[in-house]
Parts: structure tokens; sequence; C-alpha cells
């Protein structure tokens, strides 16, 4: 069965609305995961690794979960790093390994800021090539658009209407 991914994670506001709007599965955002990522470690708060630290329960009502149910912390790189320069600002070029270095930084910070965290959701696509250095740093279960893909394949595979 055919589905929908998107990789801007911001568009959970909208997974109601877009999955009205078509007759496949849509999984607009990375935070669908929060709850997979909340029971992976009961009892421990969700980190969130957004590009801006914006997020609302808007977005989080809009896959089903909220605040109140999982406590969650939005992390975000520095709003002069490198990496809000490339993928917020449009630079031109990206230093890979600068952005590699930044992302280390953050995921570092998260957990020495927040010891009690769990899980990581890597809400911006962009992090995603950067999720096994996130998991090796903190040591915890990392989700991102990779892990969401593998989801919904997983669960849609072999269930168009052809394949029964």
């Amino acid at each position: 069965m055919p589905a929908i991914i998107t990789s801007c994670g911001f568009l959970a506001a909208y997974q109601r609305e877009l999955s009205a709007a078509v007759s496949v599965p849509v999984f607009a955002s990375a935070l669908l995961q929060v709850p997979v990522a909340a029971a992976v470690a009961p009892g421990r708060r969700v980190a969130i690794l957004t590009a801006s630290p914006v997020l609302t329960d808007r977005h989080f009502t809009g896959t089903g979960w909220s605040q109140r149910a999982i406590p969650v912390v939005q992390m975000a790189p520095e709003p002069d790093s490198h990496f809000v320069e490339t993928y917020v600002g449009n630079a031109p070029e990206a230093d890979i390994g600068r952005i590699e270095q930044e992302v280390a930084r953050l995921a570092r910070r998260t957990v020495r800021e927040h010891p009690d965290v769990g899980a990581i959701v890597l809400e911006c696509a962009n992090f995603s090539p950067f999720s096994s250095l996130v998991r090796r740093i903190t040591g915890v279960a990392v989700f991102d658009l990779h892990t969401l893909g593998l989801h919904a394949h997983a669960a849609t595979d072999g269930c168009g209407p052809g394949d029964r």
C-alpha cells in the first residue's frame, strides 16, 4: 500500500488535515514516534531535537499526544549555528564536519542539562544523518525520519487491496 511521509516535523500540526485529504496513510512528522519513544523509556522524559524550539501542543496533539501525557523537552542548536544557517537560513554551502560537531554538542548538552531523558526524537529531518552519532553520544534510543519511514513501510507493506 502506498503511503505519504513528509520530511518537516512542523507539519505535525496538520497531520489530521493531511490524512483526511488523501486515501492513503500519511506520516506527517517524526513526532508521531514520541509515544513509542516514551514507551522505550517509561518514566523518563523524551527529548525532541528541533531546528527551532517553537513546537507547541498544536504540533503534539496533531500527532495524537500532549505534553501533559508525555513529558518532553525541546532542544535546538544555537540560533547562530551553522546548522541553523544551513537548514533554516538556506546558506549556499554546508560544512558537514562543522554541522556534525554542532549536533554532537547539542546531544551532549541535552543529556547533561536533562539527565532524565530516556529517548530522543529528531524532529528536524536534517538531523537524521546524525542519528547514530546522537545515539552513541547519549546512549539512548533515537527516532528520526528514517525510523518513521521504516515504521510506515513495515505497517503498510502488503496491505493494498490486491494483496489480500
